[in-house]
């Protein structure tokens, strides 16, 4: 019988990120079950499948919500419309004030 030991091989990554940035990124990744070096093998093999990176680059700016500056200033003047609707409670009263909006 002939058996074979496989070595498998790995390297580390040193990257320098501000400190803010990993804080944050260690709590969503956290609540999601994940660890940060696990988060990243993740994103390396994605990369790899894909042969691109896995999400768009875009050169517009974001707002610190994530939004354009142009949508993000579209829903603060909704917001100041005298029609605006809500808050609600729960998912079946925003539909209820919907249709009760659209007769």
């Amino acid at each position: 019988m002939i058996t074979y030991k496989i070595a498998f091989m790995t390297q580390a990554i040193q990257v320098r990120i501000d400190t803010t940035l990993k804080k944050q990124a260690d709590k969503v990744l956290d609540d999601i079950g994940l660890d940060l070096p696990t988060a990243i093998r993740i994103f390396l093999k994605k990369v790899v499948v894909s042969k691109s990176i896995p999400f768009e680059l875009t050169s517009s700016k974001l707002t610190v919500n994530g939004f354009t500056e142009e949508f993000e200033n579209e829903v603060l003047e909704a917001e100041k419309e005298k029609d605006y609707i809500g808050p609600f409670d729960n998912a079946e009263d925003a539909i209820r004030a919907l249709r009760k909006n659209i007769k």
